[in-house]
């Protein structure tokens, strides 16, 4: 090809182009993990969850920073991690008392996704606490609790609301459908507080004997916050696992491309609070008929005002929600 102007054009074109896609492909997303002993909360002598999920976090292929001396520095600056993940806490101290949660909370409300797993104490008073300081809820929770559960249960299946959540469109990773089951595996009541602007979305349900549900994966939110704290109930003390893996993949990287479903927009109804829908929500098998009430009121209320809108996929991520 003879380089006259047009020809130095197009080569010009093709180079740039090239240059564009290879960076878009070459972005990998940067995961921080809490890893200190420094303040009791996290003892690496107890078992080997933490080590376990750095394993499965540089096995999916994440810039994975591992925070050795405490709550990283920076963490609520604009140029922080995609996501900051808080191991399970087999210490004598919680997160939410041992470090800077006003850091967190800007993290957060920059629309920074923060996964936690519950810690070995306390009966689930570190998701409460942890998620009302990070979300700033005003109130109180109003059920939240982890359960101990030794009768067999059906894997943890995907919830249909997931898709609220982070939605399933074209181009973007799959939810896994099952996860594994695992002893190490906690499981929780559906969480719900007092403040209205509180969003809770079950992701994963795990079903007992005596068809009680129970949720092993759960997301909190807040209407008109970009970022959210995903609660994991798996430990990582048995080892990396397959599905578990592919869930960390599927938030991560949505977070980090500004995936975002309809949980984050309008106005959600409280389910607890509000009027004839003022359902108190138990740990039976009617989690996803309630839910359902909840976010069909709340897909309803959210038409035409997400802070998402000006994203190029808005109008497929709305659509993907509602065909659940």
């Amino acid at each position: 090809m003879r380089l006259n102007a047009p020809n130095i054009l197009v080569l010009t074109t093709k180079l740039l182009l090239c240059w564009a896609l290879g960076s878009t492909v070459a972005k990998v997303p940067s995961v921080s993990l809490y890893h200190s002993e420094f303040k009791g909360v996290i003892d690496h002598s107890w078992d080997d969850g933490s080590r376990n999920l750095i394993v499965q976090l540089k096995s999916t292929g994440f810039d994975v920073h591992i925070a050795v001396d405490g709550q990283p520095a920076g963490l609520g600056s604009a140029d922080a991690m995609d996501a900051y993940i808080i191991p399970a806490q087999n210490g004598q101290v919680l997160y939410s008392n041992a470090e800077d949660m006003e850091q967190v909370a800007a993290f957060v409300s920059s629309g920074g996704l923060v996964i936690i797993l519950d810690a070995g104490l306390g009966e689930g008073a570190a998701t409460c606490d942890f998620v009302s300081k990070a979300l700033k809820y005003q109130g109180k929770w109003l059920m939240c609790k982890q359960s101990h559960i030794t009768e067999p249960l059906t894997r943890p299946t995907l919830s249909r609301w997931a898709s609220s959540f982070l939605p399933d469109i074209r181009g973007s990773i799959p939810w896994p459908r099952e996860l594994e089951v695992s002893p190490a595996t906690g499981l929780s009541t559906w969480c719900h507080h007092e403040d209205v602007h509180a969003v809770t979305v079950p992701l994963y349900v795990a079903v007992a004997d005596d068809d009680r549900a129970f949720l092993a994966a759960q997301a909190f939110s807040k209407v008109g916050s970009p970022g959210a704290v995903v609660w994991l109930g798996y430990s990582w003390k048995d080892g990396p696992q397959p599905q578990w893996g592919a869930l960390l993949k599927k938030l991560i990287t949505d977070f980090a491309n500004d995936a975002r479903g309809s949980a984050f927009s309008g106005h959600p109804v409280n389910p607890v609070t509000s009027g004839k829908y003022g359902l108190k929500p138990q740990a039976t098998k009617d989690i996803e008929e309630v839910q359902e009430t909840v976010f069909h009121r709340a897909l309803a209320a959210a038409a035409g005002t997400s802070r998402f809108d000006h994203h190029p996929n808005a109008k497929a991520m709305m659509t993907a929600v509602a065909r659940f």
